[in-house]
């Protein structure tokens, strides 16, 4: 059973100030909740395998330190 790797995205997160909530996490999709800086609640899903998260309309592609590579709005 292999685990999801979160780091990146935890990294993106702390660099952002933002808090992470798992809900599920699976080897190819990991959902739960980002709360902002602001206080504000965002459904999230991130793929481990190919570093992107879906937050909101966004899209971003993140390397492995959890930097960002490619930001897309996706509405």
């Amino acid at each position: 059973f292999m685990k999801a790797d979160v780091k990146p995205l935890t990294r993106w997160a702390i660099y952002r100030g933002c808090k992470l909530r798992f809900r599920s996490r699976t080897p190819e999709c990991v959902t739960g909740v980002l709360t902002d800086v602001d206080g504000n609640e965002t459904a999230f899903e991130y793929m481990p395998q190919s570093l992107v998260l879906h937050v909101g309309d966004e899209r971003i592609r993140m390397d492995e330190y959890g930097w960002e590579v490619e930001r897309r709005n996706e509405a």
